[in-house]
This record gives structure tokens, sequence and C-alpha cells, in this order.
């Protein structure tokens, strides 16, 4: 079945592929610890971003990768040791960071090992500066994660406002709960609603986690969370498509 879909998908997009232009910025944390922004972009990419923030999330870095071959659309992925988080030498010891959770004061101090070391808040800081610096000048982001089972999935939002109080949820009972979209507007809430998948839409109210998703809303930035279970590479494939289909629309 999975085989079946990912054929249906490869058909689904443009006949033609082309080959990304890439460019490596090789950003310093400490003297000895680096992060490598790269930026994967198709000749014709105008304005839509997709964004790989955590470098064990292998399935959505393969799915993306092969859209900026399809897509004209550019990829800023953060690449590094292949983990989840950020680590570096911060004065006599190392600390560690979500890059996911950078992008406010508030989020920095919580992600941060060291919580309050105001050297390493200013290396986090300046990362996310880079960061977004690196994503300008996006008209459309749309964030490429995974997931494992078990962990926060598109039913916890259901049950606790992560998304702010009374986030609008969508849940549909064939589809796979790890499998979802986090959005800040209420058209794309209601896009992929009814093309049967499962959403979730923050509201004004979320806390300021530090991360995109809110930096987004905060700035008027369109944005995109593709959420799904490591593995599920034609499932995410799949998304990918509707966040696109979604982006033209708009247009």
């Amino acid at each position: 079945m999975r085989l079946l879909l990912a054929l249906s998908l490869i058909c689904a997009l443009p006949a033609w592929a082309a080959e990304p232009t890439i460019h490596r910025q090789v950003y310093p944390l400490s003297a000895a610890d680096t992060v490598q922004i790269t930026r994967y972009c198709h000749p014709e990419a105008a304005g839509v971003y997709l964004f790989h923030p955590h470098n064990n999330e292998y399935t959505a870095k393969q799915v993306a990768l092969e859209a900026v071959r399809r897509y004209p659309v550019c990829l800023i992925a953060l690449e590094h040791r292949g983990t989840r988080r950020i680590s570096f030498r911060s004065g006599e010891s190392y600390a560690d960071f979500d890059p996911n959770r950078i992008y406010s004061p508030q989020g920095r101090t919580v992600t941060l090992s060291d919580g309050l070391d105001e050297a390493a808040a200013h290396t986090a800081a300046a990362f996310a500066d880079a960061v977004l610096s690196a994503l300008q000048p996006a008209k459309f982001i749309i964030a490429m994660h995974n997931n494992t089972d078990g962990a926060t999935n598109i039913e916890s939002y259901a049950l606790e406002p992560l998304a702010g109080t009374d986030a609008p949820v969508f849940i549909h009972p064939q589809h796979d709960e790890d499998d979802y979209f986090y959005v800040n507007d209420p058209r794309a809430f209601a896009f992929f609603q009814s093309r049967g998948f499962n959403v979730v839409q923050q509201t004004e109210d979320v806390a300021d986690d530090g991360s995109l998703s809110v930096y987004a809303a905060k700035h008027g930035i369109g944005y995109i969370n593709i959420e799904a279970e490591y593995g599920h590479e034609a499932e995410q494939h799949d998304m990918l498509q509707a966040a696109w289909q979604y982006w033209q629309s708009l247009r």
C-alpha cells in the first residue's frame, strides 16, 4: 500500500527535476564547535522555504531534498553532529539547545541546558539571528519534522492546550495520529481538514516557547509544520504535496 502511495505521489510531481544549488555557511558557536547552515535551492525558487532544524530527523530531510529538485523552493537545513540538540563549549562547560526553541528570550532560557548562562544565551541568540537571516526573504515557510510513535501527536493537542487555548483540532480516524499538520492560519486549517489530513491550528495565546511557529505568527509569516513519524516517507511526501497545493491556492 505504501509503495503504491509513493508511486502515485511521484506521478503527481512535475515530470522534470532540477539539480539544486548548494551553499554552506559554517557558523562558529565556539572555537571548536560549528554548525553548517546549508541552503539548497531550486533554480527557479521564489519565496517558499523548507526548514529542517533537527539533524537526526532523517525521513524529513530525505523528503525535503527530493522536493527541492521538483518544486521551486529552497531548503534551509541545520547540519552538525546528527543529533536533535546542538551542543557547544561555553566558558568552562558545555551548553546545548533545541534549534527550534531559540527564537525568543523565553525559549532560549528554557531550552539551554544551563539556563542562566548569559554567554550561552548570547551565543544561541546570535545563532537564531543567523538562521532567520538564512530564511529571508521567505514568504512562506514549511518546517519538516519527524516524531516517534507514542510521543506528542495530533491527539495530544485535543487533550492539552499545547497550541493555545481552544486550538482547533481535526483528527481523521483513518490516518496515523503521528502524521499531522501544525498551522497558524485558519485558511490552512480549513484546507487540510477538507482534504482529510490531521491538523491543528495554533492560537494567538499560545505560550512563547521560542519555536519558529510562534515567531512566524508574531511577524506575519506564513508557516506550516509537517510532522510525520520516522519512516513515513510516503506520507510525508503526500503532506508536502498538499502544502505546496495550499501555497498555490493563496496566489
